[in-house]
């Protein structure tokens, strides 16, 4: 590693570092985009938006609570129909796009499912909603089904995509004293949870990924497989080859986002709070900085804290982070340089430095069948064709 990521102090489960207040300045938000649709009112293809809307602009519409846009928390894209996409939000639910992010329509009702930060998606469609405890439809988010995962999961959902009923959360909880289960698993798709900790400092789990390429080896008690990673609150990031039964730890500090680049075997991205990204090229084993143009490029390093990851499944070396403040910045060579990639996404706020500044983005997926990367921000979730 080329030098150590700097301490992290950990954000709470209800926001951000630092929460926007909804009265005014989301009011005017509103203005501004009512009056950019008036004059910029279609988007590619024909598709109405309510920002400036093409090639590499971000656009949205919503979702709304009926009246102004919702803060997003967390996005899964279905594998199984191109333009689906899942909106866990801030208070106000689950919400389900299946035109690409033009409409959206609330999935859940009552307060369980009410505050979502984590969602995830299997290759059949099924959908995993983090909102305290771990919750699960088979319908399309028609319902949804509290699976009684024990401990409190918010931040860090994963499935293994070899393996669709092999699930993973964030627990973090304690068994006995001193004795924290931060992550949990299930081998049945959520009917049942096991602690899957060991091995793992007690350190609070922020953020799972798994390696959809790792092949089985061996048999019996020396069988390996399912590469899972781990983002832990100053422990930095936990390993495990063998379904997370036990866990070796690499990379220090505070790791926010993790994710997984399935056109580089053993790539692997982790965000961090302060040191931006890292990157790994040997499955974890080892980390060096990726972050030119992305701390240093930030004069009030907001960009240095990343909430989210995405490596592109289709184009080799491209990877986004979404920011703390900062928005968006991508990265064309796999994370040696990065660039700020935010027409369209700008708050219309100037900070005490007289910088732009841009919204805080928490989640990142990519719909890999449209070619579209959407960002699930504090004023709703907006969406660009790469």
């Amino acid at each position: 590693m080329s030098r150590a990521t700097p301490a992290l102090t950990g954000h709470d489960a209800g926001g951000s570092p630092k929460r926007r207040a909804a009265g005014i300045g989301a009011a005017v938000r509103v203005l501004v985009a009512a009056v950019a649709a008036c004059f910029l009112p279609l988007a590619i293809g024909g598709r109405p938006h309510v920002a400036v809307a093409g090639m590499n602009v971000w656009t949205s519409n919503g979702p709304t609570d009926g009246t102004m846009p919702v803060e997003g928390r967390a996005l899964a894209v279905d594998p199984t129909t191109p333009g689906t996409v899942y909106a866990g939000t801030s208070g106000a639910g689950i919400f389900k796009s299946i035109d690409g992010g033009s409409t959206w329509n609330l999935t859940t009702t009552g307060e369980q499912l009410e505050y979502v930060v984590t969602l995830a998606t299997d290759p059949t469609g099924t959908v995993y909603a983090a909102a305290g405890r771990v919750f699960k439809s088979s319908d399309g988010g028609s319902n949804w089904t509290d699976t009684g995962s024990p401990g409190t999961t918010l931040y860090g959902l994963a499935v293994e995509p070899s393996a669709p009923g092999m699930v993973y959360g964030c627990a973090n909880y304690y068994a006995r004293e001193n004795a924290l289960i931060s992550v949990i698993r299930s081998p049945d798709g959520g009917a049942s949870w096991q602690p899957a900790a060991t091995g793992l400092s007690p350190a609070t789990c922020a953020a799972l990924a798994v390696d959809p390429r790792t092949p089985c080896r061996g048999s019996g008690l020396r069988r390996t497989c399912g590469t899972v990673y781990s983002g832990l609150n100053g422990m930095g990031v936990g390993r495990s080859i063998n379904h997370g039964r036990h866990w070796r730890h690499s990379l220090e500090g505070v790791v926010y986002a993790l994710a997984v680049d399935p056109t580089s075997p053993g790539g692997v991205y982790a965000g961090t709070f302060g040191g931006g990204v890292y990157k790994s090229t040997d499955g974890g084993g080892s980390w060096s900085a990726a972050d030119a143009g992305l701390v240093n490029g930030d004069p009030s390093n907001r960009a240095g804290l990343v909430f989210a990851v995405a490596a592109d499944p289709v184009t080799p070396g491209t990877v986004y982070a979404g920011t703390n403040g900062a928005g968006v910045f991508k990265s064309t060579d796999g994370g040696m340089s990065w660039s700020a990639f935010n027409a369209g996404l700008s708050s219309g706020q100037v900070n005490n430095l007289g910088i732009d500044s841009a919204y805080d983005v928490y989640s990142l997926a990519i719909d890999p069948t449209t070619a579209t990367l959407y960002a699930a921000t504090d004023a709703g979730v907006f969406d660009v064709v790469q």
